[in-house]
């Protein structure tokens, strides 16, 4: 044992993983991530539904969007909310602006949305009104006029514009009366609790776990030698350390961990910067190492036609098992003998 310590091993050599097998198992891994989330997002979601705090924000948002009659949530939708313009967009444009200036009238007259003070800056029929007419009337950039007033001073369509042009200002009409919907009572808390429930909590418990399985897991239960995830085994790729040797479970989690929460949750608040950031070592880098390879100290290998060592310490003790079997003589037949078995073709001279 003494002489297994203390010799020292032979340099081990691997071949960089390429360019085109990282980026395969990348497309691999994002798809089997995709599918583990969707699984937990699906299963986690039935979970939140059930708590008070999310049912009732729901019941809420769900409600007061009902209640403006800008969206549709029937049967017919599957209990979904559908924008107006979508639900009816099948129909021709003149039955569309029919029914969405009808929509539009009923709403800016809703004591729930817009005050009822006909004095008021913020009287719905007033505000409708100067969408139609006036400098600040929709299509006034553009210098387009889509209603004109009449003997009594109302607004009615342009009879000079075609239905078709008359349907543009319908739909950014909608667009604009979607967000006053925010002025009826409550609805601004309900969608802001459903965002902390669905951006802050569903999908990053859902990306988390799903990682869990598919980047941890599965590489420290299966793919022990080099810590290979699913995608890597497929294309015999490793990670190794600097020794040369498969990463311990700590190192390796850590590096798991740092892909996580630095190139994925943290990548959804900044725009992506960090996988650019990581996507350019692996590019740019003679080693190809990502950022959480950098930080970790750990390296992706080819390793298609070697295997890896799971330790110095076995790395030490194959090597001089190796290097005694061949050295000595095998049925009383030199080392140099052609009848051989362990000659110039042995296994053990893959080893380097």
């Amino acid at each position: 044992m003494d002489n297994i310590e203390t010799k020292k091993p032979k340099e081990m050599e691997y071949f960089k993983a390429p360019f085109g097998k990282r980026l395969i198992s990348i497309i691999l891994e994002v798809v089997f991530l995709s599918f583990g989330t969707f699984a937990f997002l699906f299963l986690s979601r039935m979970v939140v539904e059930s708590m008070p705090a999310y049912t009732s924000a729901f019941e809420t948002y769900i409600s007061i969007s009902k209640d403006s009659g800008l969206y549709v949530c029937d049967d017919t939708t599957d209990e979904n909310l559908v924008p107006l313009t979508e639900y009816y967009e099948k129909k021709t444009n003149e039955e569309q602006n029919a029914i969405i200036e009808g929509v539009l009238t009923d709403f800016y007259s809703k004591e729930q949305f817009f005050p009822q003070d006909i004095t008021s800056d913020d009287y719905g029929p007033t505000i409708y009104y100067n969408q139609k007419i006036g400098d600040n009337r929709i299509g006034a950039k553009d210098d387009k006029l889509y209603f004109v007033k009449d003997a009594e001073n109302n607004a009615v369509a342009n009879p000079s514009y075609s239905q078709e042009t008359m349907h543009e200002f319908y739909l950014q009409a909608y667009d604009r009366a979607v967000g006053y919907i925010k002025n009826a009572e409550g609805f601004v808390e309900a969608r802001n609790v459903l965002t902390i429930y669905i951006n802050l909590i569903l999908i990053p418990l859902s990306i988390s776990l799903s990682f869990a399985v598919f980047e941890i897991a599965i590489p420290l239960i299966f793919g022990n030698r080099g810590k290979q995830t699913i995608s890597m085994k497929l294309l015999k790729l490793s990670l190794l350390t600097p020794k040369a040797v498969s990463p311990k479970a700590g190192n390796f989690i850590v590096r798991q961990m740092i892909q996580l929460v630095v190139e994925m949750l943290l990548s959804m608040v900044t725009l992506g910067v960090p996988l650019i950031v990581s996507f350019s070592f692996m590019v740019f880098r003679k080693d190809g190492q990502c950022l959480h390879d950098y930080l970790s100290a750990t390296y992706m290998v080819d390793t298609s036609e070697q295997s890896v060592y799971n330790s110095p310490e076995e790395m030490a003790k194959l090597q001089a098992k190796a290097a005694k079997t061949e050295s000595e003589s095998f049925l009383g037949l030199s080392e140099d003998d052609p009848n051989r078995p362990l000659g110039t073709k042995s296994i053990w001279n893959d080893l380097k």
